[in-house]
């Protein structure tokens, strides 16, 4: 009976990935896209769980492209979001007055990774959904080039689970002519798990 009881618990903590509200801004997003059919990327906490690392996350990371912001503002406010700049120009939260303490954060990205995230991404699944996300070297490395605790932990997150190649991401930090990251980023992933 004990075993049963941890399964159901184990089924119910991963049927809860996502809060409600953050399924529900999501699918806003997915419907907006498909309705302007314009490129984006989702990163952050939705494209780590696609990639195979779920961690709680009360906002959809999504990136799109700066001559698109227009159509996205049209689309989402005509699903009754509220849009409010956080750094005018290339970064904006679109909230639901249903759900104030979710968000999404549209992100209009000008160099790399983040702009090749959203020419270019990866296909995956989030929460039985099938989105654009950022492939997952572009997205330890915005991570990794991050000062914050928290995504610096993700990148040790996802090496420890295996979900990216360390040699993979450092050829892609010499290419973007970022040097010093990629010596930084060697040293501490470079070897053996």
């Amino acid at each position: 009976m004990k075993k049963k009881t941890q399964r159901r618990k184990k089924a119910h903590v991963a049927a809860q990935w996502l809060a409600p509200s953050v399924e529900t801004l999501l699918d806003i997003f997915l419907t907006a896209a498909t309705d302007i059919d314009r490129p984006y990327a989702i990163g952050g906490a939705l494209a780590m769980g696609a990639h195979g690392f779920r961690r709680h996350t009360a906002d959809v990371d999504a990136f799109v492209l700066l001559e698109d912001r227009g159509a996205w503002f049209r689309a989402l406010k005509e699903r009754g979001l509220t849009i409010k700049p956080l750094f005018s120009g290339v970064h904006y939260e679109a909230t639901h007055h249903y759900y104030p303490e979710t968000a999404i954060d549209l992100m209009m990205p000008a160099e790399d990774p983040d702009l090749s995230a959203v020419e270019a991404p990866d296909e995956g699944v989030v929460a039985g959904r099938e989105v654009a996300i950022w492939p997952i070297s572009l997205l330890v490395i915005a991570k990794f080039r991050s000062t914050r605790d928290k995504d610096r932990a993700d990148v040790t997150e996802l090496w420890e689970r295996g979900l990216f190649d360390p040699a993979h991401v450092r050829r892609i930090m010499l290419y973007m002519d970022e040097k010093a990251l990629a010596a930084r980023f060697w040293k501490k992933y470079g070897g053996a798990r």
